[in-house]
């Protein structure tokens, strides 16, 4: 969690703005298992990385308990993505299998909404930097 906040808040201090964010997690517990998506650019972290920019004038509490829900909120959907309860993938599979039974695109995937979910900016998923070694260790 805390290494996702820590792009969130770069993002944050060098945009001024957030953008989607995606982060692997391992479905490898299933039959053809490989992976789902964790959205971690939540509200939670957006509010905790406004919350730390110099601007703010946030209490050392504040910043803390602003961690825990971002925290919480991360390690929530980490488990849920594991357990196979994301939805990224969920909605790859009903694209693809109304595709495949030759039906156009569902109405869900031409909204606005989708087409702003649908627009990763930042891949955190193969962090493996030398520099960052004991960092994400």
């Amino acid at each position: 969690s805390v290494s996702q906040f820590i792009f969130q808040l770069a993002q944050w201090r060098t945009f001024g703005y957030f953008v989607g964010t995606y982060e692997s997690c391992s479905t490898a517990a299933f039959r053809s298992g490989r992976t789902e998506t964790i959205r971690s650019c939540t509200t939670e972290m957006a509010a905790a990385a406004q919350a730390f920019d110099h601007t703010h004038p946030a209490s050392v509490d504040e910043l803390v308990g602003l961690m825990k829900e971002l925290s919480g909120k991360h390690v929530t959907l980490c488990k849920e993505a594991a357990e196979g309860m994301g939805w990224d993938r969920h909605f790859f599979g009903l694209r693809h299998l109304n595709k495949t039974e030759g039906g156009g695109d569902l109405e869900v995937f031409g909204e606005e909404n989708w087409a702003t979910v649908g627009n990763i900016k930042v891949s955190t998923s193969t962090v493996a930097s030398p520099c960052l070694r004991d960092f994400l260790a």
